[in-house]
């Protein structure tokens, strides 16, 4: 059976001029299944904020903007936990797509788009060894895709 698990976050920030309501929302389900052969797990999540307009100095002009902002990912990994082979059994893999959506009238606004496909390697019951790709995105600038290589371990 999948466990569910749903988190609305919501935090006020001010300083008495300015203020900003930060929202998230959680998801997560996890499937340890025979017919999958292994364990399935989604985890997502959606952040936004609320802000008051910002005024800001660009290139000596003054510019006002909704300083409003939001973003989130969604993963899907698949730990190959039941298979007979040992190495195989050892290996999970993993899809991710994140999303930066920044303030609409900013002068400097970045939107990211990035997808993740990757594989991890788990030699320890807390250490593993991930290898994954990266297609980044972006609004501004060169995209900048990436292959990475991490070892995590866990204490």
């Amino acid at each position: 059976r999948g466990r569910v698990l749903d988190l609305l976050r919501r935090r006020r920030h001010g300083d008495g001029n300015k203020n900003v309501v930060l929202n998230g929302i959680d998801a997560s389900y996890v499937l340890d299944s025979d017919r999958l052969r292994g364990v399935l797990d989604v985890r997502a999540e959606w952040v936004w904020s609320d802000a008051d307009e910002v005024e800001a100095g660009v290139d000596s002009e003054q510019v006002s903007f909704e300083n409003e902002k939001n973003g989130g990912y969604v993963q899907v990994a698949h730990r190959l936990s039941k298979i007979d082979i040992a190495i195989v059994r050892k290996l999970e893999l993993v899809a991710r797509y994140d999303a930066l959506n920044d303030a609409n009238d900013s002068p400097v606004e970045n939107d990211r788009k990035i997808a993740t496909i990757g594989m991890n390697y788990w030699f320890l019951s807390s250490g593993v060894l991930k290898l994954a790709y990266q297609f980044d995105s972006r609004d501004e600038g060169d995209d900048q895709d990436v292959v990475l290589l991490q070892v995590a371990l866990g204490f």
